[in-house]
C-alpha cells in the first residue's frame, strides 16, 4: 500500500514529507522490507532531506520492525515516535502534541472513539457479550514515547516472548 499513489504522490512519500516538514521532528528512521528498500530508496531520494537517517530492515512482525527501528539513530532521541507509512493524512498539529504528550508523561498515542458495535466471540463461534463502546478507543499512530521506556519496553518483550500488536 505504501507506494500507491495518493493524488499522483506515494503514500509513503507524502506521509515522509510531513514528518520532513515539522521542527520538532528531527531525525527520521525508516524500516522496510528487505525486498522494498531499494524502491524506498528511491522514494526518499527525491525527498532529499537530511532528516531522513537511514532505512534499516524490517521484521517478520511490527514489533521486530520497530526494535529494529530503534538500532537505526545516530545517538539516542529523548523522544521517538512510531507512525505507520500508510498513515499520511495525519496532521502536523496532531504529532505536534503526541511528542509534548509524550515529553510529559514518557508515553502518548493518538486514539478516537469506538462508533462500532464491539462483540466477544465465545469458543462456538457465537457472540457472548456486547462491549460498552463509551470506555473504547481504537488506538492509531504516531505513537510517543521517551526512548529509554519504548526500548525498555521492548527488551522485556523479546525476554518474555510477549508479541504486542502496536507498541502502546
Amino acid at each position: 500500500k505504501q507506494f500507491l499513489p495518493l493524488a499522483g504522490i506515494p503514500i509513503l512519500q507524502r506521509t515522509v514529507e510531513l514528518f520532513v516538514s515539522l521542527r520538532s521532528v528531527n531525525e527520521i528512521v525508516i524500516t522496510s522490507p528487505r525486498e522494498y528498500m531499494p524502491r524506498v530508496q528511491n522514494l526518499l531520494a527525491r525527498i532529499g532531506s537530511r532528516k531522513i537517517l537511514s532505512i534499516v530492515p524490517g521484521g517478520k512482525e511490527r514489533q521486530d520492525s520497530v526494535w529494529n527501528g530503534l538500532h537505526g539513530f545516530l545517538s539516542e532521541p529523548d523522544i521517538v515516535l512510531v507512525h505507520d507509512a500508510v498513515r499520511p493524512l495525519v496532521g502536523g498539529g496532531t504529532v505536534n502534541k503526541v511528542i509534548v504528550a509524550a515529553a510529559q508523561y514518557g508515553a502518548a498515542v493518538v486514539g478516537v472513539r469506538v462508533q462500532d458495535t464491539i462483540k466477544v466471540e465465545e469458543k462456538n463461534g457465537f457472540y457472548a457479550r456486547t462491549l460498552t463502546r463509551t470506555n473504547l478507543w481504537a488506538v492509531q499512530t504516531p505513537q510517543g514515547f521517551s526512548f529509554d521506556l519504548l526500548t525498555r519496553a521492548h527488551k522485556a518483550a523479546r525476554r518474555s516472548g510477549y508479541l504486542g500488536t502496536d507498541e502502546a
